[in-house]
């Protein structure tokens, strides 16, 4: 059904796609052509592309052509920082936050793992046409090449396991999404198995002792590998760009940039030694807090976009009891906040070539729906719409190095398209609502939910609202129909679901579990839980 719908879509509410006398040649017609180089859009012009899909020719739009409505089309984007191994729901990160008695790590990564073909599908679909993880386990390679040749997802380009001497011992699996060195021999060691993997790009997470960092870097350099570097520390960040990393990962949160008198020159030498790139991430720490402290409450757009299952999530923080918080604690956060905005900015400002970054995957950086936040934090802290729309675009391109085949609408560029109805640089919102988007000419499609899971989750997060009580994820659905019967495990101690006009009694452990018949309102897509009968 979604297919057709976006068929008619495309078909009917913008430019026509359709064949030419070529059947291998697709077009769109009568559209508005974003170019980053003068921040305009170049109006009324036709996009042909090839069956391999490569741009192949760009054409004033035929007079035959102008009666229909001029869309808007700009090159796919980039999240030039995501993280595979990390879901964005409450259990993602055992470091910050340790749930493992709640939730085993191992089984939270392996159900990410399995997630990532849909999520990839539902990032394109977004318009976010190509991500880079920036750091995890070697099964981020298997991400890459599942991608590498489905239109129906994101492009992908992965760096491998964060190289670091700061042991999150909480991470620590059989492939871990960090490697811990303790000497420049282990760095060797590190960096050429990642190499002889075949990752792109080298990061290193957290280095604090200075001469290890400065080996660690010249190495990498001279093995002619992108580097990077994880730049929330001041001091680490001046000895960074001092040694030419390539790519800034965080915008500084310890001190305000601007008070430094050391920066500008340092600054000034790097960016004309060679381009110097940031992902400020600007909104990660905040959406920790906001995931952590109890206070999720999902925007509209997550609600429509963002895997249901990492939305419920959050639900669980009401059972596990954790603390709030303290004044004094929000104080600080929001200070911090105010110094990572301000310090990029300030890097923006000396020249950085700055790349819309989420670290998506993290608590509460929910993959594809925090990309369009970000976006909107940068326009906050300063930035005009042409210096986000091209940081979300070319700009991630070329930390790539594919910037001579994506991030620009051109002849021998790929096919990455995002129409859009309204010009992005007067209603910036309309890039959350895109018409259509193509991933090397092809029309991507958002994969139909796995309906049966999302209930699922749905009803789980409805009992537990009901009980009191956390119950487990491993509902058994015996049939899919208006009326879901679900068999329930039996619980380690004795509970009672209360549903209004209905209750559910269940014995202890020694129990063999019951067959509850759950009925659902099913109105306007949204699930409620209206009875639970016991059934024997």
């Amino acid at each position: 059904m979604r297919a057709i719908e976006l068929f008619l879509v495309c078909l009917l509410s913008f430019s026509t796609i359709e064949a030419r006398a070529n059947p291998s040649v697709d077009r769109l017609e009568n559209v508005a052509i974003y170019q980053p180089q003068n921040g305009q859009f170049l109006e009324h012009q036709d996009i042909y592309w090839n069956r391999f899909g490569q741009i192949v020719q760009i054409t004033p739009t035929k007079t035959t052509s102008l009666n229909l409505p001029q869309r808007y089309v700009i090159p796919g984007m980039v999240d030039s920082h995501i993280h595979f191994f990390q879901s964005g729901g409450l259990y993602a990160r055992p470091d910050v936050l340790d749930l493992r008695k709640i939730r085993d790590y191992a089984v939270e990564t392996q159900w990410t793992k399995s997630k990532w073909r849909e999520w990839l599908n539902a990032y394109a679909a977004m318009g976010i046409t190509s991500v880079i993880d920036v750091g995890g386990p070697f099964w981020n390679l298997d991400i890459e090449r599942m991608a590498q040749n489905d239109p129906m997802l994101a492009r992908v380009s992965v760096a491998g396991p964060l190289i670091s001497n700061y042991d999150a011992t909480n991470l620590k699996q059989p492939d871990s999404p960090y490697t811990l060195i303790k000497t420049f021999e282990d760095v060797r060691n590190e960096v050429a198995r990642q190499i002889q993997a075949g990752f792109r790009f080298i990061k290193i997470w957290w280095i604090d002792d200075v001469n290890l960092r400065e080996q660690s870097i010249r190495h990498i350099q001279a093995l002619g590998k992108p580097i990077f570097f994880h730049s929330s520390d001041v001091p680490m960040v001046k000895h960074a760009i001092s040694l030419g990393v390539d790519f800034l990962v965080h915008s500084p949160d310890t001190h305000f940039l601007a008070q430094d008198p050391e920066l500008p020159p340092l600054l000034d030498s790097a960016v004309k030694r060679k381009p110097l790139f940031l992902s400020p991430t600007l909104l990660v720490s905040r959406n920790y807090r906001r995931g952590m402290d109890g206070n999720f409450n999902p925007t509209p757009f997550e609600v429509d976009h963002a895997d249901p299952r990492i939305l419920f999530s959050f639900n669980d923080h009401k059972f596990l009891k954790l603390r709030f918080p303290t004044p004094e604690r929000i104080e600080a956060n929001r200070q911090e906040s105010i110094r990572i905005n301000s310090n990029a900015k300030y890097l923006f400002d000396h020249g950085l070539i700055t790349t819309v970054g989420t670290d998506a995957g993290n608590t509460g950086t929910l993959h594809g729906t925090s990309f369009f936040d970000e976006m909107d934090e940068m326009l906050r802290i300063g930035m005009s719409p042409v210096d986000v729309l091209n940081a979300a675009t070319i700009n991630a391109a070329r930390v790539l190095k594919r910037d001579r085949w994506l991030g620009l609408v051109k002849p021998g560029y790929q096919a990455d398209l995002v129409v859009l109805r309204d010009n992005p640089l007067i209603r910036f919102e309309t890039l959350r609502f895109p018409l259509s988007v193509f991933r090397s000419g092809v029309l991507v499609n958002r994969f139909a939910s796995d309906e049966t899971q999302v209930l699922r989750t749905l009803i789980r997060a409805q009992l537990q609202r009901f009980s009191g009580v956390s119950l487990s994820p491993d509902f058994l659905v015996t049939d899919f129909s208006p009326s879901l019967q679900w068999a329930l495990p039996a619980p380690p101690r004795p509970i009672t679901i209360e549903v209004p006009g209905k209750a559910l009694v269940q014995g202890g452990a020694e129990a063999q579990p019951a067959v509850a018949k759950v009925v659902f309102d099913r109105s306007i897509n949204r699930y409620r839980v209206i009875s639970i009968e016991r059934r024997l």
